[in-house]
């Protein structure tokens, strides 16, 4: 069959409307007169849902545009943009490349799939009330393995949160009590979640004291250093100690279980080149707490 598409606009949705969430895909550029060509079966399907024309593929690999089923639906939320944006995903920072630094495309593409679903449930970043992490570190023969697990809240009223993320890795260059920390805060950064209150639960004992440390800007690490300079570019960041319950049970069974033997969700992260980038960001910068 031939198509004639001489007349036809083409939108590429990645380059003209960076990291556009579907929210805005739905609210906005589809209409009777468009049609969507997607690989997001959950978008084919809401799109559908909404009476518009979309083709995705089936699990044969065939282009068709019936509604594919078995595929959980959610609750879109409202569009918190009045007009569309060339990008969407403007809360990156100089930050972000400190700490994807070294990390593998595959890695990189994985933070990529995160922060589109992110953005997928709550419409936009600009939609998350706060975040909180729960962060957990034990001593192993490789050196100190690092974990956490990020929940976000969600502005509008009905809309649950989101279980949005867990990391595992182990560090062996040099670890000191606040090295946990630089690393929960890699994923906010990784995330591009800077902008974003984060309220963080620490369960070892030398990280929470090394925290009321930051009050008195005495870092006295290279590692402390980079962490404070990580708080001058982010939202309000409180720190708590996590007490017994399902997160402290969740997150402490799991370490244990990563301990016990080596796994591929526990990735080996070298912190020394990340804290001189940010050092030499830092440089160039005004003093912390200016």
């Amino acid at each position: 069959m031939h198509v004639d598409l001489t007349n036809v606009e083409v939108l590429e949705l990645r380059v003209a409307h960076a990291s556009i969430p579907d929210v805005e895909i739905l609210d906005k550029l589809l209409s009777d007169d468009t049609v969507l060509l997607t690989k997001d079966r959950v978008l084919h399907n809401q799109a559908k849902a909404g009476g518009f024309h979309s083709w995705t593929w089936n699990e044969q690999s065939e282009l068709t545009c019936e509604e594919l089923p078995g595929i959980q639906m959610k609750t879109m939320p409202e569009s918190t943009h009045s007009e569309l944006l060339d990008r969407y995903n403007t809360h990156g920072s100089e930050l972000y490349e400190a700490f994807a630094f070294n990390m593998s495309e595959k890695r990189r593409e994985t933070k990529r799939t995160a922060r589109r679903r992110i953005r997928s449930y709550f419409g936009s970043a600009d939609g998350i009330l706060r975040a909180s992490v729960t962060l957990a570190a034990t001593s192993v023969k490789d050196g100190l393995l690092c974990g956490i697990e990020l929940n976000l809240q969600a502005k509008a009223s009905g809309l649950e949160g989101l279980r949005a993320s867990e990391s595992y890795g182990i560090v062996a260059n040099g670890p000191d009590c606040w090295t946990p920390l630089l690393f929960a805060f890699r994923e906010i950064f990784l995330l591009h979640l800077r902008h974003v209150p984060v309220d963080v639960f620490v369960i070892p004992t030398s990280t929470l004291d090394a925290t009321k440390e930051l009050a008195k800007h005495a870092a006295k690490s290279d590692t402390g250093m980079a962490v404070q300079f990580c708080l001058s570019d982010m939202a309000l960041v409180t720190f708590s100690p996590c007490a017994k319950g399902p997160f402290f049970d969740r997150l402490q069974r799991k370490l244990r279980s990563l301990s016990a033997g080596r796994s591929n969700e526990v990735v080996a992260w070298d912190p020394i080149p990340t804290i001189r980038m940010l050092a030499e960001l830092k440089s160039h910068s005004k003093p912390f707490g200016t």
